[in-house]
Formats: structure tokens, sequence, C-alpha cells
């Protein structure tokens, strides 16, 4: 049973998706006021401003059963207030998924979810308590186009994906394990990539580009064990981060990236 303080936020919670995305059914006397912005592009930023406190822009995506899907809405300027949520919905209606401030700081993130069903699927945006507007950048991908090569080593978790162009993550890895992460990178971009070990464990690090084919593997740099690298990306799409120990040892990092 839940604690009556737990039983209240999770009302809360559930309150305020209700009336953010969902004005007209939250409050029968207030018209929706959806915005049809067409197809969000795939592995594209599709950039745009919510315009009017209380609307909600409704973006369109084709998907297809077993698809898993990961969406992205980034505020273009934190420091203005703008707090911004989002859903996907079924071709029937139906909330699939749903975030408020998973991503750094105002972002909302729907990481890996599976899709049920064919047909087209509703990603909306809309601000928090519709208080705010806004611009903001809709990035999506379907993992399912990104398959990664199998490594040589039993793979540990996969992580999160579809991030901002730049981030730091801490990370570990089990005996023998591979931790993965993947970045976007649109060609010609310069990408560089630091992977700095923690009490004293051994980093290697590959990277993959998006159809598959290594781009560099890296284990020590003269005078450090830490790898790092720096190359200019080929085709757009997103490229694969792997880290494990050197001969498979077991350890944290910290992982630094910038794509520019």
């Amino acid at each position: 049973l839940h604690e009556p303080h737990e039983e209240h936020v999770i009302a809360q919670r559930d309150h305020l998706r209700e009336r953010a995305l969902h004005p007209r059914r939250a409050r029968g006397e207030q018209r929706r006021r959806d915005v049809h912005r067409g197809e969000a592009i795939k592995d594209q930023p599709n950039t745009q401003r919510l315009e009017t406190y209380g609307a909600r822009d409704v973006w369109l995506i084709q998907l297809h059963a077993g698809d898993v899907v990961s969406v992205v809405v980034q505020v273009n300027e934190p420091e203005s207030g703008f707090d911004v949520m989002t859903e996907l919905v079924t071709p029937d209606g139906e909330s699939l998924a749903f975030d408020d401030n998973s991503g750094e700081g105002n972002d909302a993130v729907l990481s890996e979810i599976q899709i049920p069903a064919d047909g087209v699927y509703v990603i909306n945006v809309a601000a928090r308590n519709n208080a705010s507007t806004g611009d903001y950048i809709l990035w999506w991908q379907n993992l399912n186009d990104y398959p990664t090569p199998a490594p040589a080593m039993p793979t540990a978790t996969q992580f999160p994906t579809l991030t901002p162009p730049r981030d730091t993550i801490e990370g570990a890895v089990d005996f023998a394990g591979i931790f993965s992460y993947q970045i976007h990178a649109d060609a010609l971009q310069d990408v560089n990539i630091a992977v700095i070990g923690q009490a004293g464990f051994d980093p290697v690090l590959r990277v993959i580009d998006p159809v598959g084919n290594i781009v560099i593997v890296v284990d020590d740099v003269t005078g450090s064990q830490d790898p790092r690298t720096g190359f200019t990306a080929g085709p757009s799409g997103l490229y694969t981060i792997e880290v494990s120990g050197f001969e498979g040892a077991a350890g944290g990092f910290t992982l630094n990236y910038i794509v520019q």
C-alpha cells in the first residue's frame, strides 16, 4: 500500500500530466489547442516553438510492431524557464509513454519504447501546467535501424540513447562487460571522446559508425592509460561508443564527449 504522502504525489503527478497533455479532458470548459506540425523526421532535429499558453504540438511518425523508439525533446534556452513534457500515443489514441523532466534540465526523454502495432503514432509536446512557451528541438530514433555488431565479450546493460551534443557520463562495467552509449553526429562534424578510468581502472574505447563499421579502437595514449580520440564523422546518424576493461577488467569510469 502507498503511504498517504506518496499517494498524494502520484495523484498530483497524474493531474499535471492530464492538464498539460489533455487540457480539454481535464477541464471541460477549455477547448484543446492542438497545433499540427506534420511528420517528425527521424534522426534529425525537428526545431519548433510552442507558441501559446495551453497549446499542444502534435507530431506524426510511422512505426511498425517490434520497433524500439527513443524520443528527446530539448529546450533551446534552459534559462527561459520553459518546462517541456512529451507523450507517445498509439494509433488508437492510447498513451504509450509519458515524460516530464527525465532529461537534462527541463528536457523530456522517452527511452527504448517497445512499439506494439503498425500505424501512425503521435508525439505530443506541451508545457508543464500549460504555464510556459518556448523553442524546442524534437529528436526521435528507431533503435532497430542501428544494430550494433555482436561484441567479442558479453554485453552489459545498454544505457539510454539519443543524447545532447555534449555530455559527461559516469559509467561502469562488470568483469568482461561492455558499456554501450550512442550519440548523434552529422556528416563532417568533429567528434571528441575521452574516457577517464577510476581507481586504477584501465579502459578500452571503441567507436562504431551508423552502418556498423569500426571507426577506431583506442587503449592507452602517450603517458596515460586513459583512451581519448578525435575524428570527423562520416555518415550522419548514431555513433556507438563502447567502453570495456583491458583484458576484461571491471571498474568505473567517466565518459566525456563533444560533437561540434
